[in-house]
Order: C-alpha cells, then sequence, then structure tokens
C-alpha cells in the first residue's frame, strides 16, 4: 500500500525497503515460470498485533497452519466488511455468496475494516473451529463450493465484485454454465460458473497491470461484456469497470431461441 520495490529501476527510486511480518504485499514475475519464495528474517510471535486503518487494508497472515476465517479474524469479529484472497472472497453478511472459508500459511489478504482495529492471530485453534468451515451451513459450501476461477486467468491487485442472477427467458440457467467477463480488446478478465440454478457470484473482475510486462484487463471507464457458454448475454444494469473492490449486482440474461420441425401432411 505504501511502497513499491522494481527490480529494474535504480535503487534510487525503489521506495519499499523492508518486509514487515503482517503485511501483505503484490508480487509479479516475469516469464511463465513459477517460483519458490524464501523469506529470511527474525521470527515474530503468531499473536503479534497487526494494526489495522480503515477501509483496506494488506495483511499478511502469521499462522504456520490454515484456520477457518472467522477463528483467525475473530479478534475483530464486527469490524470488516469484506476480505479477499487472490481470487476469493468472504462476506460476514453474505454468507451465501461467499467463497474464501479458511485463510492459508505464506497468503496475503485484503482486509476492509469499518474502524481503526487491532488484529491478533489466535495462537492456537480450536478441534470445534477446524470441524466446521467458518460456521457457517454445509448447504452454502456444498451448494458454491466449485471452481470459482479460469484456469487461464492471471488475477491483478485491481478488481471489482459482481453477483446477481442469470436466466434463460423465464428460467434459469442451470449450475455449471461457464460466466466470462469480457473486455473491449475480447480478453477474459472475470470468470466463474453458474453454482446454484439462476445466481452466480462472488466473482472477482480484474484491471489490467501495466507494469512490464503487462497483465490483461480492465481499464478505467470502459464497459463489461458477458458471456455465458461462450454465448453473448444481456447484463443489467450496464457496468462501467472502475477498481473500488465493492461488490455490485448485474442480472444477467440469455435471450430464448426458438426451434421449428418440420410438418408432413399427407
Amino acid at each position: 500500500e505504501k511502497g513499491a520495490y522494481d527490480c529494474r529501476l535504480d535503487p534510487i527510486y525503489r521506495n519499499l525497503k523492508e518486509l514487515r511480518a503482517g503485511q501483505g504485499y503484490y508480487l509479479k514475475l516475469e516469464g511463465g515460470a513459477g517460483a519458490n519464495l524464501r523469506i529470511e528474517g527474525v521470527t515474530v510471535p503468531v499473536t503479534t498485533p497487526i494494526p489495522l486503518h480503515t477501509y483496506w487494508n494488506w495483511v499478511g497472515y502469521l499462522p504456520s497452519v490454515a484456520q477457518p476465517i472467522t477463528a483467525a479474524l475473530q479478534s475483530i469479529a464486527g469490524r470488516y466488511l469484506l476480505v479477499l484472497s487472490r481470487d476469493k472472497t468472504y462476506d460476514p453478511n453474505n454468507l451465501s455468496r461467499s467463497t474464501l472459508w479458511t485463510l492459508e500459511p505464506g497468503q496475503g489478504y485484503q482486509i476492509r475494516a469499518t474502524q481503526a482495529v487491532t488484529l491478533v492471530y489466535p495462537s492456537t485453534v480450536s478441534a470445534a473451529d477446524m470441524s466446521d468451515v467458518a460456521h457457517v451451513p454445509g448447504t452454502f459450501r456444498s451448494a458454491w463450493h466449485v471452481e470459482t476461477a479460469c484456469p487461464t486467468l492471471s488475477p491483478t491487485p485491481y478488481l471489482t465484485l459482481l453477483y446477481g442472477q442469470a436466466r434463460l427467458g423465464a428460467a434459469p440457467i442451470p449450475a455449471g454454465a461457464l460466466i466470462e467477463i469480457v473486455t473491449p480488446r475480447g480478453e477474459v478478465a472475470g470468470c466463474t460458473f453458474v453454482r446454484e440454478a439462476g445466481e452466480y457470484g462472488y466473482v472477482h473482475v480484474y484491471g489490467e497491470d501495466p507494469t512490464d510486462p503487462a497483465i490483461p484487463g480492465f481499464r478505467a471507464g470502459e464497459s463489461l461484456a458477458f458471456r455465458v457458454n461462450g454465448r453473448p448475454v444481456t447484463a443489467t444494469p450496464a457496468l462501467i469497470w472502475q477498481n473500488d473492490r465493492t461488490p455490485h449486482e448485474v442480472n444477467l440474461e440469455m435471450a430464448g431461441w426458438s426451434v421449428y420441425l418440420p410438418m408432413v401432411v399427407k
């Protein structure tokens, strides 16, 4: 949030001088290959306080084991609105559309706090917490636990969130239908599947990362186009992309088509 380190620039222009425990960072790699990141430094306690300010915070996850999100964030319960990973969302006020249920070691998250507050991760997690991810009814998890991003999609730190209805005429589009959000250049910048008949979301729709090498995505002020199983659909309301990290309801409708059969007359 407060600095950047570009390996290709003269050191005088690098205003990110150190990595701090409890902070989240966005790393961009060159080339198509992945890499293993090794962090060296002084170990800090899992319970190290992490101050958060009102609105968005990039936060690192300190525990060495995964935890249900409500257990990991119990110290700030009721004082945050959204939590985002690279491609998933947790909304404590809308569990049925949430897709992020656990926090994982080595990952960073964005937390939208409603006030200045201090996050303290628990030193241990109980068996009861681990037995039921995020303490939500199993129907939510089973109905919405499907692939939530395109395998070839490259997330960027710039995004907006969508959800809504998906219908084929008067009928709901069945679960499993592929929804793509497409830029004016034909790039897929958001992708999800209908998880319950006639419903989709939350889905991340990404903005372009223009730094070299560029990652495709929407640019400010561009209109969003939608496809369901490769066919264009009508979106209501029409939405203009902006990097607001805010949920927007956009309902999709695919026009029906008629099938004509030959008539045989004797």
